[in-house]
């Protein structure tokens, strides 16, 4: 049985070919596959029922973006409203990464639960801990009551950032999933103007931190009422047999394609399910149940190559996006402002964030236009000048004299307190166009359907431990080295990350989730077609077409197959 790609309409599955997908030779399914995609994808729009999915999903980054600034405001104000003394370092540390520790379990919770339950009910379950961790800390009488509504909307945060971007790749057509992923970073940094506004309003209202805290259980109420109006992922309502609705969302996804196309569809992800539980099966030995073989996932990510690399690329990029430092500015933005001796700080900070909102409704477009590789290189460059700008600064600003009840006094803005303020604009505005976004496409991009939601999760578990590190260490670490002693450190770790970056990142653009498996098994899967490492224009490292992917893959050699499980290789 041969086939060609530019066979349009492709022939129809037979229940005998879905039933037993490994009957097909490794060429014929590929070549089958991608024309049916390819067809599909022909006939896509941006419906309203995709837009209503987006929007409600979006809400979560929303939520997401609003704790990680409204931090910043409360740490200003919260002075000795919770015991009777203003808090020490170690507890205004604690206050920002106990949110973090809790996002840290959320994360690893996210990808079991999202595979059993599914993804919509873990989102559902993310909205009511956002709204009792908001109420708690806005009601909170003593310290340890912040700290554990903190922990509450933490674990929130940590179900959402791992669930969300995989629900919105597996429900947005292939033409437009980097565009909707990377909307939902939008919505985080709308969150984060949204909590400087609100720390800004409140700034000078007695026990203002309560209404910066609480003004959190609003939109989180909105989306726990409108995420019931959403559907399931399809490809999870596949993967347990729950065809009809699967259909409906595809229907609704794709209104342009017929019945029999949105039927292929479906047959397309059946192979593709059956043949990763398939091949799950046999690669843990014979003897196990199925069941037993899910239980393996973990080793399966490793034990394979073309996995193990994904997991490498997806939990690099999620390390380097906290540990250059761009939310430490977020948590801490108000008190390296008023180091700086700016009289607002909760005020100028707006500046950051609005700039870094605007940045990252450019990069909607970039992504899909420019390219993964190509963006991230070019703006981790603009990352580390701001850096530098923002630690050489920091050296020529006089430290804060120490005012009455110990709170710091400033002393009036300087030209060197302007230029760190330009510093920051220009590290958080280069992030929003680059490494805020390409880590949480790309992880949604380079894993399997059965590993997706395990990859996901050990990616963002990844980020928010890396996450609650910086944030934790953070204040002392400027005690011990002076702020811009501090910023180096970070400089120095975002040029770590343009190196990790151009050594391994692929391009992914244009790329189906069920063809990408096929760029992390070619030999230099990190390289272009010509075998270079890729450059930044991205002038030679363009998005590999599908088409030249599978070839790529079925012209491999023979023994690299044989290889494969074995190779020590990343």
């Amino acid at each position: 049985m041969t086939t060609s790609p530019s066979i349009s309409p492709p022939p129809r599955l037979s229940a005998e070919s879905v039933a037993s997908p490994l009957s097909w030779s490794p060429d014929e399914q590929r070549e089958r596959l991608e024309a049916e995609d390819a067809e599909i994808e022909e006939n896509t729009v941006v419906t309203p029922a995709l837009m209503r999915i987006a929007a409600v999903a979006g809400l979560g980054g929303l939520l997401f973006g609003y704790d990680t600034g409204v931090v910043s405001g409360a740490l200003l104000v919260i002075h000795a409203d919770l015991g009777g003394s203003p808090l020490s370092t170690t507890q205004e540390g604690m206050l920002v990464s106990s949110a973090l520790l809790g996002a840290l379990v959320g994360s690893l919770l996210a990808g079991r639960s999202a595979d059993r339950f599914g993804r919509k009910p873990v989102i559902l379950v993310a909205a009511v801990l956002f709204t009792l961790g908001a109420l708690e800390q806005a009601a909170a009488q003593v310290y340890k009551e912040v700290i554990f509504g903190r922990v509450l909307v933490g674990i929130g945060v940590g179900l959402a950032s791992s669930v969300l971007p995989i629900f919105l790749a597996e429900v947005s057509p292939a033409k437009y999933r980097g565009r909707i992923v990377a909307s939902l970073v939008v919505l985080i940094t709308g969150g984060q103007v949204l909590s400087y506004i609100v720390d800004a309003v409140f700034y000078s209202v007695p026990s203002g931190w309560r209404w910066m805290f609480g003004s959190g259980a609003i939109p989180s109420i909105l989306q726990l009422c409108l995420s019931f109006s959403i559907p399931e992922s399809p490809r999870w309502l596949i993967q347990h047999g729950r065809i009809a609705p699967a259909r409906a969302t595809l229907k609704a996804v794709y209104p342009l394609s017929d019945s029999a196309a949105i039927q292929r569809r479906i047959e397309r992800i059946e192979v593709e399910v059956q043949s990763e539980e398939r091949e799950g099966f046999l690669g843990l030995g014979e003897g196990l149940s199925l069941g037993k073989a899910k239980e393996g996932l973990v080793a399966r990510l490793w034990n394979d190559r073309a996995n193990r690399r994904a997991i490498i690329l997806a939990c690099g990029l999620q390390f380097f996006q906290q540990a250059t430092g761009f939310n430490l500015l977020m948590y801490f933005s108000g008190k390296v402002l008023q180091a700086a001796h700016f009289g607002r700080p909760a005020a100028f900070a707006l500046v950051v964030a609005v700039s870094n909102f605007i940045c990252t409704i450019i990069a909607l477009r970039l992504i899909d236009h420019l390219g993964r590789r190509p963006l991230l290189l070019r703006t981790l460059v603009g990352m580390i000048v701001g850096m530098l700008l923002l630690s050489f600064s920091f050296f020529f600003i006089p430290p804060l004299d120490d005012g009455e009840e110990g709170d710091p006094t400033p002393q009036g803005p300087s030209a060197w307190a302007y230029l760190s303020l330009l510093g920051m604009t220009v590290f958080c505005s280069s992030y929003a166009l680059g490494l805020g976004n390409v880590p949480w496409v790309i992880q949604s991009e380079v894993f399997t359907h059965e590993l997706r939601a395990t990859g996901t999760s050990l990616a963002t578990a990844t980020n928010w431990n890396a996450n609650l590190i910086v944030a934790a260490t953070f204040l002392h670490l400027a005690q011990a080295l002076t702020v811009g002693g501090a910023f180096l450190v970070f400089a120095v770790i975002t040029i770590a990350a343009w190196l990790f970056t151009y050594r391994y990142l692929p391009e992914t653009k244009g790329l189906s989730l069920e063809a990408t498996r096929a760029l992390f098994e070619r030999e230099a899967w990190y390289r272009d077609e010509e075998g270079q490492g890729g450059v930044g224009s991205g002038a030679r490292y363009q998005s590999v077409a599908s088409e030249e992917v599978e070839r790529s893959a079925s012209e491999g050699d023979g023994a690299e197959g044989e290889r494969r499980a074995d190779s020590p290789s990343p």
